[in-house]
């Protein structure tokens, strides 16, 4: 870790003494198997790609499901300056130990259609619940090994995903938020570099989120 910023608790801790290499792009895929998806989901098909090892044995399953904004299949976010192929570079690097990975845009990205601008927690919930079932048709999955690794708001639709016909053998939450909903998206989405008009759009969506649950037992539950 180079540096640990922590907004909402007002954290930030810097290492000096790092001397790293630069960041060199994702991992090459040559010798692996890519194959293009599309499933559908509720109101939206999303569409991705499954990297998986060379070979026709049974492995293990993993869903990558990305986090907040406008996310590609290789996990980067439209518009913003930082890295753009983490899920890429981490979807090479299981399949090379022997996982299927399935990496797909969200909503409104990329391939796959619907609206960006609007996605819910139910949303979230809902694909990640369309991604298992698509990985579980899948020739040569192992049904009963299906893990999920989800970025921070994309682990509130993992933890709302499962249900009696849609159930994952493991779990994988990257930076999952641990304060109120709210004040943890406002800080989000003032940290995040992406165009003017995306950050007032997600400020907007962060306050009618905010108007919803306040008075709730959502809202208790979560901390408001």
């Amino acid at each position: 870790i180079v540096r640990l910023t922590l907004p909402v608790q007002g954290v930030d801790a810097l290492q000096h003494n790092y001397t790293g290499t630069p960041w060199s792009g994702a991992l090459p895929e040559a010798g692996l198997q890519i194959t293009s998806l599309e499933f559908p989901t509720v109101g939206a098909t999303l569409s991705g790609v499954l990297v998986r090892p060379a070979g026709n044995a049974t492995v293990p399953g993993v869903i990558l499901v990305n986090g907040l904004g406008r996310r590609t299949r290789d996990g980067g976010m439209v518009g913003s300056p930082l890295v753009q192929d983490g899920a890429k570079s981490l979807a090479a690097t299981l399949a090379r130990r022997g996982f299927a990975v399935l990496r797909f845009d969200s909503r409104g990205v990329g391939r796959s259609t619907g609206n960006a601008r609007t996605v819910t927690l139910d949303d979230r919930a809902a694909d990640c619940q369309a991604a298992v079932r698509a990985l579980a048709k899948v020739k040569g999955i192992d049904k009963k090994r299906v893990a999920v690794i989800a970025s921070d708001v994309g682990g509130f639709g993992a933890a709302l995903a499962p249900t009696k016909d849609v159930q994952w053998s493991a779990a994988v939450l990257i930076g999952p938020p641990g304060d109120p909903i709210d004040s943890l998206l406002f800080e989000r989405v003032r940290a995040t570099p992406m165009p003017p008009d995306d950050a007032g759009e997600a400020i907007e969506q962060v306050q009618r989120l905010s108007e919803l649950l306040a008075g709730t037992d959502l809202w208790a539950a979560w901390g408001g």
